[in-house]
């Protein structure tokens, strides 16, 4: 289930992005990857990678890595902020992975630590 919230924001005001499953068993957990910011959706969207097919920041400084809260929970807090994309609304687009888990584990990539 994807719950979407569309609001105006400034540059600055403090923005909480998260996902979470409503039930993956006990099989399976979560990693959120490949995210991107464009200005419109289709072929000639101009997009910036944010977030790597790792589940790690691309921009540490404006973008922390993803912190998962637990199997089936993730997000990160990121202020909002300005990018090269002369336009007045911006798409933000992730892709999600379902993991199997190893001896109850899951063993997603680890990033490195600059937030």
């Amino acid at each position: 289930m994807i719950n979407m919230v569309q609001n105006s924001v400034k540059v600055g005001d403090a923005l909480f992005h998260q996902w979470k499953c409503s039930s993956t068993g006990k099989l399976y957990c979560i990693m959120v990857h490949s995210c991107s910011i464009s200005h419109n959706i289709g072929r000639k969207a101009k997009r910036v990678e944010i977030i790597d097919e790792f589940g790690c920041s691309v921009y540490p400084e404006l973008v922390p890595n993803m912190h998962y809260f637990n199997d089936t929970e993730a997000g990160f807090q990121a202020n909002a902020f300005l990018i090269d994309i002369e336009q007045m609304s911006l798409f933000f687009q992730c892709s999600l992975k379902f993991l199997v888990k190893t001896d109850g584990f899951c063993r997603r990539p680890l990033c490195a630590r600059k937030n």
